[in-house]
């Protein structure tokens, strides 16, 4: 199985797909941990976005054909993008869950104002996105984000997980 935790720069979605993962026993992989160790002096531009998500694919892939459940975290912020996981899994006959994470854009822009692990996006990359974001089209579970409901959202997951395998 393969859950696709989805969401703009400050929404929470990597906070939650880690714990997710843990949760699950699950391999997480995360687009800005790959972004970081493959790119110097991070641009965001589509060719360095496209690398980092053939990437990804590919070790979701690995870890699949391995027997392993993957918990995938990034923007996945383009139907494109979304699409070759999609095609991918699909032919291999592995089920996706999708998982988008909101948060209010206040939160966003304050979360954005702080340093973070593994990723360099600020609030200016914020609002480039949300402008390029296409929106979910796959039957998904939408959860909204805030400082102080991580339990909350984690059960909801696994509740919508075990409806959905």
């Amino acid at each position: 199985m393969v859950i696709i935790v989805i969401g703009l720069p400050g929404s929470g979605k990597s906070y939650f797909a880690s714990r997710l993962s843990e949760v699950l026993n699950a391999v997480y992989f995360s687009s800005d941990q790959f972004r970081k160790k493959n790119f110097s002096g991070m641009k965001y531009s589509m060719n360095e976005k496209l690398i980092v998500y053939e990437k990804l694919l590919s070790e979701t892939l690995k870890n699949i054909n391995n027997g392993k459940n993957v918990v995938l975290d990034g923007t996945f912020y383009k139907q494109s993008i979304r699409e070759q996981f999609i095609s991918a899994l699909l032919e291999i006959n592995q089920k996706i869950i999708f998982i988008e994470i909101r948060a209010e854009p206040e939160l966003i822009q304050e979360r954005l104002k702080g340093l973070r692990k593994d990723s360099d996006a600020d609030y200016q990359v914020y609002q480039k996105l949300i402008t390029e974001y296409e929106p979910l089209t796959e039957s998904h579970l939408t959860l909204f984000s805030r400082n102080d409901n991580i339990e909350y959202m984690l059960q909801e997951a696994l509740e919508h997980i075990a409806n959905n395998s």
